[in-house]
């Protein structure tokens, strides 16, 4: 089972990762602005919290875009998948998720 669940997402959800992903990746590497949070670079307590906000916000925005494309297999599969680790690992679904995909 879960052989077949990968291979369905592999096929349903490489594009949709890589048409999320890059976009944000892309917009992170081409704007110019820091998003350094490391206190040893970044000294400000401040601006290291703006710099993560900044970060949080652009990749929120850019992800919220493309919610729509989504199909809904892909969906549902990734959604019993969360509700199956989570009853089996409390507060580890998005981990599990996230190694699924």
């Amino acid at each position: 089972t879960t052989r077949l669940l990968t291979l369905c997402a592999k096929a349903l959800g490489q594009n949709i990762i890589v048409g999320s992903i890059q976009p944000v990746v892309r917009h992170v590497l081409e704007s110019g602005l820091t998003f350094e949070i490391d206190p040893t670079i970044e000294h400000h307590d401040d601006v290291r919290k703006k710099n993560l906000q900044a970060l949080c916000d652009t990749a929120a925005d850019l992800l919220k875009r493309v919610l729509a494309d989504i199909p809904s297999l892909f969906a549902s599969i990734c959604r019993i998948t969360y509700d199956a680790i989570e009853a089996k690992f409390p507060n580890h679904g998005w981990i599990g998720i996230s190694n699924f995909l």
